[in-house]
């Protein structure tokens, strides 16, 4: 599911996905992190490269300063036009 990479990627891997994942495993009672690493670092790189539609969301919501409503139906139009089209699409 993930190539591990024997260097540091620094910011823009899927390490929080690597992570995410395999602490599910763990909670499902699934063998998980076992993999071999070093000590200069590693990079984590999912098979499959998604279009990250919550990340962009929430960075969206996080520096908005309009007003807000608990209700989607609402915000959704405001949000999804200051997404790259790409994402609002996928919305």
């Amino acid at each position: 599911m993930f190539e591990i990479i024997s260097q540091d990627a620094g910011a823009g891997d899927n390490y929080h996905e690597y992570l995410v994942t395999n602490w599910v495993m763990t909670q499902m009672g699934a063998s998980s992190i076992k993999d071999n690493y070093t000590s200069t670092g590693v990079g984590f790189y999912a098979a499959q490269n998604y279009i990250g539609a919550l990340c962009a969301v929430s960075e969206t919501l996080l520096r908005w300063e309009g007003l807000r409503s608990a209700q989607w139906s609402v915000m959704s139009r405001n949000v999804c036009a200051r997404l790259d089209n790409t994402v609002a699409r996928h919305l």
